[in-house]
């Protein structure tokens, strides 16, 4: 892997999870800012499917750049154990690199009304970024797993920085909503313009299709988990 360009950037990237609100995230601003494809990863275990548009292939694992900022963006959804494997890869090759710190975004799962809380979790190393961004850690205890685990774990095992952003979001579909807010924070947080009017038209349906589901008795109602 040649990640060099990495180099002295946070990397942001995000998973297919709660609400898909880590790839719906990263996705977009990697379309809306003019974010530059630096790299991509291969792994076998990956599913074997490309994305082709815009004179060439987008691979399932890609690396952007975008000024002080780079992305992982991961298109495709896989097995646990391969999205670990990706992450204990990914993760020693930005150290290496000099990566300065991994920003993983993701869902929150809740059934609140008024969703729309961000919250923060982080490794030993990431606990003064953590709190250069503002975020707020859980008022109770939660289970983390999947690929966001893998990248805390390999992350503290590495010496990286890991901070994951946590945006409520519904549990049972996109929330787009919950993903805006994210982006909004990021942008607050490291000073970039990016106008998520297009996810905000998304979120509406998406509420609707919640309001519905809020009728129906959800067994997960008073759970918390990313």
């Amino acid at each position: 892997m040649g990640l060099e360009k990495l180099k002295g950037k946070i990397v942001v990237a995000g998973f297919h999870g709660i609400g898909f609100v880590g790839f719906i995230a990263v996705d977009f601003m990697v379309r809306k800012l003019g974010t530059r494809r630096v790299d991509w990863y291969f792994n076998r275990n990956l599913p074997a499917v490309v994305f082709a548009g815009k004179g060439r292939l987008e691979m399932p694992v890609e690396f952007y750049t975008k000024d002080k900022l780079g992305f992982m963006k991961i298109s495709v959804m896989a097995e646990r154990d391969v999205l670990n494997e990706v992450l204990e890869d990914n993760v020693a090759a930005m150290k290496k690199a000099g990566a300065k710190a991994l920003i993983v975004i993701g869902g929150l799962a809740s059934n609140k009304a008024s969703r729309g809380a961000l919250f923060g979790i982080s490794n030993a190393k990431g606990e003064r970024l953590m709190e250069k961004m503002k975020l707020k850690p859980l008022d109770k205890e939660i289970t983390v797993f999947g690929p966001m685990a893998s990248a805390l774990i390999y992350g503290e095992r590495a010496g990286l920085p890991v901070v994951c952003l946590l945006s409520e979001a519904s549990s049972s579909l996109p929330d787009p909503k919950a993903a805006s807010k994210a982006i909004k924070h990021l942008s607050e947080i490291f000073g970039f313009e990016l106008n998520t009017k297009d996810l905000e038209k998304d979120a509406k349906k998406v509420e609707k299709r919640i309001k519905e589901l809020d009728k129906k008795e959800d067994p997960l109602r008073d759970r918390m988990f990313v």
